[in-house]
């Protein structure tokens, strides 16, 4: 269980309901299929604690593997099932093309 605490109070999201976490405008957002959280963090902090299923793929975006559909290499962008489209940047190509 992911466990964000801010002002508002306590949310907990199931890792499984969780497709990707995003960082824009000085925060993180966890993204679930018909959700968006915010929360104060950052990606590397997050990269130490999440599950191995969840790999970063860009500077800004960490994934859960288990929701991938398709990994476009040459275009650098990672499908997921439902829709959501991610980066994935060159430097975490190599990552993902040895799983």
């Amino acid at each position: 269980m992911f466990l964000i605490d801010d002002k508002d109070g306590k949310t907990v999201i199931p890792y499984s309901a969780i497709y990707y976490f995003e960082s824009k405008e000085k925060k993180v957002f966890v993204r679930t299929l018909n959700q968006e959280y915010g929360f104060y963090d950052t990606l590397d902090s997050l990269e130490e604690r999440l599950p191995e299923y969840f790999k970063r793929s860009h500077r800004s975006y960490i994934l859960n593997v288990h929701y991938e559909k398709k990994i476009h290499l040459s275009d650098g962008y990672i499908e997921l099932i439902n829709g959501f489209v991610v980066p994935l940047s060159r430097s975490y190509k190599k990552l993902f093309k040895e799983s």
